[in-house]
């Protein structure tokens, strides 16, 4: 998983063929989930980081929003914004999603 190496401007989405959906993690899901308040984060344990489910609709959105498409793949997506996260509220962020707050 790319997430791990994210230099807090990135958007990385997976496709999940199981579920048929895209998946985005950690910073990207945080990226995601201000850029779009409707976007409920949970917690995947199995990843042990926060993540977001996004439909087509919301991937066309983020096309829009974000700043750099960078790569294009059927099951992956990366894309750029534009400033990179603040790690302290990211840090607040993760521990709400958890429930810890």
């Amino acid at each position: 998983m790319n997430e791990v190496t994210n230099n807090g401007r990135q958007v990385h989405l997976y496709y999940e063929p199981s579920k048929n959906e895209f998946q985005a993690y950690g910073y990207s899901a945080y990226i995601i989930a201000h850029a779009f308040p409707s976007v409920m984060p949970s917690y995947a344990e199995d990843e042990q980081m926060p993540m977001v489910v996004v439909d087509d609709y919301l991937i066309s959105r983020l096309k829009k929003k974000l700043d750099e498409i960078r790569y294009i793949e059927n099951e992956y997506y990366l894309m750029e914004a534009e400033k990179p996260i603040n790690e302290n509220d990211y840090t607040r962020w993760v521990a709400k999603v958890r429930g810890e707050e």
